[in-house]
């Protein structure tokens, strides 16, 4: 298939990867609320003809086995993935170009694209926070770990708080511990987790 871009969705509870050739084809993966390289400007609709197998995965090929079929319904704002919708169903071309219209009046709104962009935004600070604190404790664990290999015991007073000091002391495989850190969420939990993902009146604060 050669280059391609990849929109991710959701069916079912499980993650699709919607391959498509209509943007910068650099084998980058979307999700909404994400800018898309080689988006166009203002509001763009496209669909998809989706098919699924017995276990819920694509089906590409003319002669697989096809036991679900859906109409995709994707909407980019000024290169932004804001959206999309999934109907039962392969539409006909008369249903597909009344709802691609009718998702273009949707989003000509510009309070409702307002709301969705100011909302994509803090979602991606929110993981740009969470994922700098991830680094920071990884970056602990390392200095922790050539603090052991020195023989300085740790024995701080937030040492003693750490979940992964204690994993270390224990004798745990340093990368094991940094791996925990950077892909475990209760990890986020610790002495260093991101406050907004706890404080229910973190929206409010200055």
């Amino acid at each position: 298939m050669g280059m391609f871009d990849s929109l991710n969705i959701e069916l079912d509870g499980r993650e699709l990867e919607i391959q498509t050739k209509r943007f910068d084809c650099i084998l980058e993966t979307y999700r909404p609320g994400d800018c898309i390289a080689g988006a166009t400007s203002g509001i763009a609709v496209y669909f998809d003809i989706l098919h699924l197998d017995t276990d819920g995965k694509l089906v590409y090929s003319a002669d697989g086995v096809r036991v679900r079929t859906f109409t995709l319904f994707v909407v980019i704002a000024h290169g932004v993935f804001v959206t999309y919708r999934l109907y039962d169903g392969e539409s006909t071309p008369e249903a597909i170009a009344q709802k691609v219209r009718q998702l273009r009046e949707e989003w000509l709104d510009s309070s409702r694209l307002q709301s969705v962009l100011v909302e994509a935004l803090q979602t991606k600070q929110q993981q740009i926070r969470l994922m700098q604190t991830r680094l920071n404790r990884a970056v602990a664990v390392i200095d922790s770990a050539r603090r052991l290999r020195t023989g300085d015991p740790l024995d701080g007073i937030f040492d003693r708080f750490r979940e992964e000091t204690q994993r270390l002391t224990k004798g745990e495989d340093p990368l094991e511990v940094v791996a925990w850190v950077l892909m475990n969420e209760e990890a986020d939990s610790g002495l260093f987790r991101d406050n907004a993902r706890s404080d229910p009146l973190a929206e409010y604060r200055l």
